[in-house]
């Protein structure tokens, strides 16, 4: 198919030729025989008793589009994905990919675009979040975002040269096992925007502004060394551990990560994650109580990440602190015991980021000691909760999640 307004440009051609003009179309290309690469036409108009007078455009742009279909499994064994979407990315020479079009998965686990530019694309299923839920339990299977054929990650997806009609595509969903969560993992937790830059004169280097937004739905994998040495090599070998996507708030977390090696990868089409922020979580002394906070903006031109382990102290007689419920939605409670009565205690909370939510003294008694705390003003995410002895000693620690 050709778009074009038909109609438009007939009735633009029978006004000049009633006139006495004559037109000549100087193609770049026949119109029966526009390709991918050809795909534009000169129009010039002349008149008889003019004849050093001559009206020509510049090019225009004709698009030949097509139709591409394909197939969604779940697995190898072709279980077919009944409820999701497939997005079509159009690779360009730099920057993140476009997304041209979004086709709906069918119950037959069959997608279709009707109508799309010819080009290079790359081909991205997401199954339904209510269907394909990504908080599930330890053991079951956790269906990724995935490129055609079988890939989580653009780089290693296959390009589409989409050239003639009914271009067939099969995707195969990647999936893994959701993995065993320990009682005092490690947490490592997030949140990614988008920057977008904004010019408001002429002037490119004038009038700038650069603004940031919540960057949901993003795919963040953490992906474990698989290696047998304690090494780490450039051929090193990471394989998925855990997998999640972005809320709208661009927030995301990973709770009770198991020892070991970790990087954490930020999937974005056409952007790859800067090469000199690396992000590397190994395990060390006290690993089940590190807190790890990530920062990742995508601007044009890549994903800019940074990291840092904000917290990593014991818990302190943790069968003598209860926290609950434990999530919650803003009201805590909290029960600790102590040998004999304490005056001046400090009790703090305090954010992913470190910064200081809450603050109080309290005096306690001997036995059982009881309090509810009030954070239905603060964000969702994980909290650390610290009560201090008068000389600044923590007594008693224990991390919270605000849901």
């Amino acid at each position: 198919m050709v778009k074009y307004s038909r109609l438009l440009i007939i009735a633009f051609i029978l006004f000049f030729a009633l006139s006495g003009w004559v037109f000549a179309i100087e193609s770049s290309s026949q119109m029966d025989t526009l390709t991918y690469v050809t795909t534009g036409y000169d129009m010039t108009i002349s008149h008889p008793e003019v004849s050093n007078l001559a009206l020509t455009s510049g090019e225009v742009k004709v698009v030949k589009t097509t139709s591409v279909s394909g197939n969604v499994y779940v697995d190898q064994q072709e279980q077919i994905l009944k409820e999701g979407t497939v997005v079509a990315y159009r690779i360009t020479p730099s920057g993140p990919f476009v997304a041209e079009d979004t086709a709906m998965i069918s119950e037959t686990g069959v997608f279709e675009f009707t109508d799309i530019g010819l080009g290079d694309f790359v081909f991205l299923a997401k199954p339904d979040r209510e269907t394909y839920p990504l908080n599930q339990g330890a053991g079951s299977m956790l269906v990724m975002n995935t490129y055609a054929e079988n890939s989580d990650i653009w780089t290693l997806a296959d390009n589409k040269h989409i050239r003639q009609t009914d271009s067939l595509i099969q995707i195969n969903m990647a999936h893994i096992m959701k993995p065993i969560t320990l009682a005092l993992g490690a947490d490592i937790s997030g949140e990614i925007t988008f920057q977008e830059v904004y010019e408001f004169y002429d002037d490119p280097d004038e009038g700038k502004l650069a603004a940031r937004k919540k960057a949901a739905g993003v795919a963040v994998t953490l992906r474990r060394f698989t290696g047998l040495s304690g090494r780490i090599l450039q051929d090193s070998i990471f394989q998925v551990y855990d997998y999640t996507e972005t809320g709208t708030d661009g927030q995301f977390a990973f709770e009770n990560v198991e020892e070991g090696i970790y990087k954490l990868h930020i999937d974005y089409p056409g952007l790859s994650m800067d090469p000199n922020a690396e992000i590397d979580f190994k395990s060390g002394s006290n690993w089940e109580n590190k807190i790890f906070v990530v920062e990742s903006i995508i601007r044009e031109d890549g994903i800019s990440v940074e990291s840092k382990e904000i917290l990593n102290a014991t818990e302190h007689k943790d069968d003598q602190f209860l926290v609950y419920p434990n999530p919650n939605r803003g009201k805590v409670n909290l029960e600790f015991s102590v040998d004999q009565p304490l005056d001046q205690l400090r009790l703090e909370v305090i954010d992913f980021s470190g910064k200081k939510v809450m603050e109080k003294t309290l005096n306690s008694e001997t036995g059982l000691n009881r309090l509810e705390l009030e954070l239905t003003s603060s964000q969702s995410g994980v909290y650390l909760i610290r009560i201090f002895s008068d000389s600044d000693e923590v007594l008693f620690q224990k991390r919270m999640i605000r849901l």
